[in-house]
């Protein structure tokens, strides 16, 4: 019983590479294999060689009647459609720049703003703080930032 466990467990691990056991499947297309509509299998192939086209590592599989396409994008590929979607992702810690944060962003206590939302304010001991981080648009040759 054991070693049919096991033997599972490794065969769930080894569907999540590609058949080279380095690369990683990043998503997964299935089909139903009864499906020989010549039109479908046409949009299919024209689908998947658009998808290598964009640089995409496609491999299929078949398990009992359904296909599947695994596929793993290339870091330079999430990396041009990161620049392209101009996705935001934080910046790495800079040293005092909780400091700085505090500074701009200090309110007095005796403000007129402070006494009229004080209803507003979160209960610290409920939530807890959120931590500020400094987010930028992604560009490779900041990668190291």
């Amino acid at each position: 019983m054991v070693r049919l466990s096991l033997n599972c467990t490794k065969n769930i691990m080894d569907r999540r590479y590609f058949e080279d056991g380095i690369r990683t499947v990043d998503f997964v297309l299935a089909f139903n294999s009864d499906d020989y509509k010549v039109e479908n299998l046409k949009k299919r192939k024209i689908f998947e060689s658009n998808l290598e086209n964009e640089g995409l590592h496609l491999e299929h599989d078949r398990s009992q009647h359904i296909y599947f396409v695994k596929i793993h994008a290339p870091r330079e590929v999430l990396y041009r459609y990161a620049e392209i979607l101009k996705i935001k992702l934080p910046m790495k810690p800079v040293p005092g720049e909780q400091k700085i944060f505090e500074e701009e962003c200090k309110l007095n206590n005796d403000t007129f703003l402070e006494k009229i939302f004080t209803f507003v304010r979160i209960p610290s001991d409920k939530f807890e703080a959120k931590t500020k981080c400094i987010h930028a648009e992604f560009q490779r040759k900041y990668i190291t930032l």
